[in-house]
């Protein structure tokens, strides 16, 4: 991995799912519908450019899974699911589907849990926003905690932003240069930005782009990666990137912020709202 194994498989998680049933499907897109939400702060494992919390399943573990705001479904790594005893309802030669009767995330319980399964993976497992969303919560990077809360500090005010839903992941109304896009906070991807390969023609480089790493991931297979560093500034929210280096990618639709930038704030969400802020620290 290399993130780009989970960029994909999490954000086109369907791409062969048109066999399963809707009833299976809404299963998977809302991983659970049965859950009781703790008022709790956990620490943040892992680093800041792989955050991951320790969670149990089945009542083993503890187990590590990352924090991934760009993923829209949970994925398990097989080994996870067979040391777990979890029910494999779906066998596929391109990922199993399985069920976690119970997955605790501290204090806070959610039951029979759907997910993708896949062999391999740098983590035990993926939490996606489908999951970590059903509550306020915070990801505090710079003091590597996470909390599940009730209610923010303070009412909502202009430093709040509103975010966008697409496909069950949160985007910014954000700009590069002059041009409004939508960025996904992408909690699970290392790097910085990341930007579809096809973008490349309509962005403006200091120098002609370089090839970068080769990166594989389950859904797609391997994929040249390139680099490069844009002219144009990047508005992600209210926050500038000046001239940021970024990655091209052939294999994503979507341009997103990865931890390498999103590590040096406190996160809030209010799902329910979708609002987010983002404190600098």
């Amino acid at each position: 991995m290399k993130k780009y194994l989970l960029i994909l498989l999490t954000l086109c998680p369907f791409f062969s799912y048109s066999q399963f049933s809707e009833a299976l499907l809404n299963k998977i897109r809302y991983a659970t519908d049965e859950y009781y939400i703790a008022r709790d702060t956990l620490m943040i494992t892992g680093s800041p450019t792989l955050p991951c919390l320790d969670i149990m399943i089945n009542g083993r573990g503890p187990y590590r899974f990352l924090i991934d705001l760009g993923s829209n479904v949970l994925n398990f790594k097989r080994s996870v699911v067979e040391d777990a005893g979890m029910d494999v309802i779906v066998d596929r030669a391109r990922g199993d589907i399985a069920v976690a009767r119970s997955l605790q995330i501290g204090e806070s319980v959610f039951l029979s849990v759907h997910g993708a399964v896949y062999d391999e993976l740098d983590v035990d497992g993926v939490l996606g926003f489908n999951l970590i969303g059903k509550s306020n919560f915070v990801m505090d990077y710079p003091n590597m905690k996470f909390a599940f809360i009730s209610t923010p500090d303070a009412e909502p005010d202009s430093s709040w932003l509103s975010y966008e839903l697409l496909e069950r992941m949160p985007y910014l109304r954000s700009k590069v240069g002059q041009k409004e896009v939508l960025i996904n906070f992408d909690t699970g991807a290392a790097g910085n930005l990341y930007f579809p390969m096809h973008w490349k023609d309509s962005l403006h480089f200091q120098a002609t782009i370089a090839k970068g790493k080769v990166m594989y991931n389950n859904q797609t297979g391997y994929a040249q990666t390139y680099t490069g560093q844009l002219t144009e500034n990047v508005y992600f929210g209210k926050q500038l990137i000046p001239s940021p280096k970024i990655v091209l990618d052939p294999d994503i639709e979507d341009v997103f912020v990865g931890s390498a930038f999103l590590k040096d704030f406190k996160l809030t969400f209010i799902p329910s709202q979708k609002l987010v802020k983002m404190d600098e620290k």
